[in-house]
């Protein structure tokens, strides 16, 4: 399995049961958070996936903070 981690089974199978609870107690927003998490996991996105939650660090900054 390829480009599986566990993290993207264990969201796949989380967002899978969350829907089915979704659809047997009828509660549309189980059902989109579950759909939600289940498509995140089969297209292998997160939600940061614009880089927005990354931080990179500039030379002048790792000097900065590598002075004691």
């Amino acid at each position: 399995m390829y480009g599986w981690t566990v993290i993207r089974l264990l969201r796949l199978a989380a967002g899978t049961a969350i829907a089915i609870q979704g659809i047997q107690v009828a509660d549309w927003l189980l059902i989109s958070v579950g759909m939600l998490l289940a498509v995140l996991a089969l297209l292998n996105t997160a939600c940061c996936t614009k880089g927005t939650c990354s931080y990179t660090y500039t030379k002048k900054q790792a000097q900065k903070t590598n002075k004691y």
